[in-house]
């Protein structure tokens, strides 16, 4: 091993990966300690105007980093754009006191984490006229050879042949599918409807979504499929917690799908989470 090959620095720990910002610290504090012996608790402490000890607690875990520090600490690692932004976020989110300011926190955080989605235009707001665009559209590049005929037969329900049609070509209309010589691929792996699109669309799309949803319930065997509820009484900043775990789960269906190497199935995945009674309030509450 040549020594150039020997003092090659190793590669720094990526900050989208962490949820705590300390234990990103700590591994940073690591790999560049394992780069060059002079990069100690000291020369770290200096750089972020902390006192080496008070460093070590925090980089335990048992502290918080004072929030003054935090552009130091940006600048110390070398962050820029979407990852500084993140890091703030994880430092603004240890400090949280309320749920709701917790909750904001966690959706920033999966909005800046998350996979890059394109913005669907008022232009392109027809794919949400009809919940089988979506199905089609996912389930075109795992058989990218089929005709549309033959993707309507793996739709359930079936959609006839006509209606294949007419969605596959109103998706190549819109961007939104593109045939290529190895045959059907997106055009953007992820896509989101922008603000634009007439709140009255989407929610149409959503009742479709549910009727799906009953229909499953009905004629699909409860080993293929997941369909539960739960009633709960919760207090205005828990309401408020769960929307943040939901937002956070949909993350990470969305980079599962994205990590899936050979997908056999497309899935809909529905969340839906409404106050059904509400106490009134009382004077002074």
């Amino acid at each position: 091993m040549t020594k150039e090959a020997a003092t090659k620095a190793p590669r720094l720990p990526n900050v989208l990966d962490y949820e705590d910002y300390r234990v990103f610290l700590h591994d940073h504090y690591l790999a560049r300690k394992a780069a060059k012996r002079q990069f100690s608790y000291r020369f770290m402490s200096a750089r972020l105007d902390v006192d080496p000890g008070q460093l070590a607690w925090i980089l335990k875990g048992r502290l918080q980093l004072p929030v003054h520090a935090t552009s130091a600490a940006i600048h110390l690692c070398h962050l820029e754009g979407r990852e500084a932004a993140y890091f703030e976020e994880l430092v603004r989110l240890a400090h949280a006191r309320s749920a709701g300011e917790k909750v904001r926190s966690r959706e920033r955080l999966t909005a800046l984490r998350g996979v890059e989605a394109r913005e669907l235009k008022s232009e392109q707001a027809s794919y949400y006229a009809e919940f089988h665009h979506s199905v089609l559209r996912a389930l075109a590049p795992l058989e990218p050879k089929f005709d549309a005929e033959a993707l309507g037969k793996l739709c359930i329900p079936a959609l006839s042949t006509e209606i294949a049609q007419r969605s596959m070509a109103l998706l190549e209309h819109l961007g939104l599918l593109e045939q290529r010589p190895e045959g059907w691929a997106l055009s953007s792996p992820h896509i989101t409807a922008g603000s634009d699109i007439a709140p009255a669309t989407l929610r149409n799309f959503h009742l479709q979504a549910i009727r799906q949803a009953q229909s499953a319930l009905r004629e699909i065997s409860p080993s293929s499929r997941d369909i539960s509820t739960l009633t709960a009484s919760l207090e205005a900043e828990d309401f408020e917690a769960v929307r943040g775990w939901i937002s956070e789960l949909r993350h990470q269906v969305q980079s599962m799908a994205q990590e899936t190497k050979t997908p056999d199935r497309v899935v809909q995945f529905n969340m839906q989470f409404f106050p059904v009674a509400v106490r009134p309030r009382t004077p002074g509450s």
